[in-house]
């Protein structure tokens, strides 16, 4: 396994919809957006959406 230090592969966050700062932060630091859960969450009983955004830490060859 390539080294992270921690054994991590890929991490994935969850950001709920008109959380545009964390959106913007998680961009920067290089995550990529993968995708929209459309009214899976629910805040003062209104449907909202989640964005889903992946960091991939290091490339393990797939013979490994």
């Amino acid at each position: 396994m390539a080294g992270n230090g921690v054994g991590l592969h890929t991490v994935i966050v969850r950001i709920a919809e008109g959380n545009d700062i964390s959106l913007r932060l998680f961009d920067s630091c290089g995550f990529a957006r993968i995708g929209v859960m459309r009214q899976v969450g629910l805040k003062f009983g209104r449907r909202l959406d989640v964005h889903l955004l992946q960091l991939m830490l290091d490339s393990v060859p797939a013979d490994t």
